[in-house]
């Protein structure tokens, strides 16, 4: 799969054995390798490469050796840090797209789900299996919230509406995660 973000495109492929992924990474474009700390063994393997756009010239690949959760690495591009953000199982990584270099690993307490990137407030949104966390676009924690199982997250204005399984929903302002009665 290939994505495209402005001038810069992600494709995203998926290895069979850890061989065969160690081999590719050893031959890849200045090739930085993530892993989940948290984890022994890798046992689901991708990598993304990162090309320029429109000619798609491989500027550099990021290897992703994860656990087998059936939940893809997602990734986003912040044009305006020139940063990537990788996240997979229990981790989000903050790589530099100008140095091709990891700056920032951060560990979840609950499994990854999406991103949502939020520019106007200069936040990356990481919305996990038990709620959701803030994330300044170098990586600091602003604020995490965590309650239960999320059902849907819906984005209105300034908050975020949360559903959850078990509890009931909430609204909450972006900038600072607190809950706001309206």
């Amino acid at each position: 799969m290939r994505i495209g973000i402005e001038n810069i495109s992600i494709t995203v492929r998926s290895w069979q054995s850890e061989g065969d992924f160690e081999r590719f990474l050893e031959t890849a474009e200045d090739a930085v390798q993530l892993a989940d700390p948290q984890i022994e063994h890798g046992e689901a393997f991708f990598s993304l490469a990162i090309q320029s756009e429109p000619e798609g010239r491989v500027l550099w690949t990021v290897g992703v050796r994860a656990e087998s959760h059936g939940i893809l690495p997602e990734a986003i591009v912040v044009q305006d840090t020139q940063q990537l953000v990788v996240a997979a199982d229990r981790t989000v990584h903050f790589l530099s797209l100008a140095t091709k270099t990891l700056q920032r690993s951060i560990g979840l307490d609950f499994l990854f789900h999406s991103f949502i990137l939020d520019r106007a407030r200069s936040l990356v949104l990481v919305l996990h299996e038990a709620g959701l966390a803030a994330f300044s676009l170098d990586g600091v924690e602003r604020w995490n919230l965590v309650r239960d199982l999320v059902d849907t997250v819906r984005l209105e204005g300034d908050r975020l509406q949360i559903s959850f399984m078990d509890k009931a929903p909430v609204r909450i302002a972006i900038d600072s995660g607190r809950e706001v009665h309206a």
